[in-house]
């Protein structure tokens, strides 16, 4: 078996939380944001799908039910990262997450604010998959406690599989 070139990503997430404006209920593997983080490909964050997730779990708190999702990790203390990656849910592409902007800040009100002023630290896109991972160096490396995500899925939908931060840039690899 191949040894991977890319770094490992930063695995103790213990400290971190997470929230988003928009989550399905738990259907199978289907469901939450938490999925995210649980450093389990199997299991998948899925945005709200319809008023059957209002009574068991789920929310959409997109006015309307439009506009950008987010979410919003805690991680609980200062990290210093370089890369992060998304992983794609394993099947169906429906609420593929392609383009989207990153926001970092020392506090909530912080991270809030910039998103408020459209103080973005990357606007990008995770594009070409390897095993559905999609991996992304930032410009500078940087430290926050806070991060949110906004993004229009795909239009319908949201979904991710994990989502991670590395304290080294990936390789580029062919």
């Amino acid at each position: 078996d191949k040894e991977s070139p890319y770094p490992s990503p930063i695995s103790d997430k213990s400290k971190w939380s997470i929230s988003s404006n928009s989550e399905k209920r738990t259907e199978g593997n289907d469901g939450p944001i938490k999925n995210l983080i649980d450093n389990d490909p199997k299991t998948i964050w899925h945005s709200w799908e319809n008023e059957d997730d209002d009574t068991k779990g789920g929310h959409d708190d997109r006015e309307n039910h439009q506009g950008d999702y987010n979410f919003t990790i805690n991680f609980g203390e200062k990290l210093t990262f370089k890369a992060i990656s998304f992983t794609q849910k394993p099947t169906d592409v429906e609420g593929v997450v392609r383009f989207f902007k990153l926001y970092v800040g020392d506090s909530l009100e912080d991270v809030t604010q910039k998103v408020k002023e459209g103080k973005v630290t990357l606007d990008s896109y995770f594009s070409a998959n390897k095993n559905r991972i999609c991996y992304l160096n930032l410009t500078e490396e940087v430290s926050c406690q806070y991060i949110i995500i906004t993004t229009k899925g795909d239009g319908r939908y949201a979904t991710g599989a994990q989502f991670d931060i590395y304290t080294d840039y990936i390789p580029y690899v062919n």
